[in-house]
């Protein structure tokens, strides 16, 4: 979204907007100041988005039974934002 934000900012149609309010008209105004609030909405929620993008973690539970004998080898798990190899030795 910040990216979003970036290319409003930097494109034509942001300086179209901005010339709406040149009247003296309130209305005309208001829609500036709502063209600018809207960027940095966007700017903001997409800052705020980036900055938590990489926070999941990925769970593992799992158990190794005493009843049955252990072998040598590896597994290997997958989640969603990682994964997780074992080697189990004999």
């Amino acid at each position: 979204m910040s990216e979003v934000a970036n290319t409003i900012k930097a494109s034509e149609l942001n300086y179209l907007l901005s010339l709406i309010p040149m009247g003296t008209s309130p209305i005309k105004a208001t829609l500036g100041l709502v063209n600018a609030a809207a960027i940095e909405l966007a700017d903001a929620i997409g800052k705020i988005l980036h900055a938590n993008s990489d926070d999941y973690v990925d769970f593992y539970e799992g158990y190794y039974p005493a009843s049955e004998s252990w072998t040598s080898g590896d597994e290997t798990y997958q989640g969603i934002a990682s994964e997780i190899s074992l080697t189990r030795l004999v």
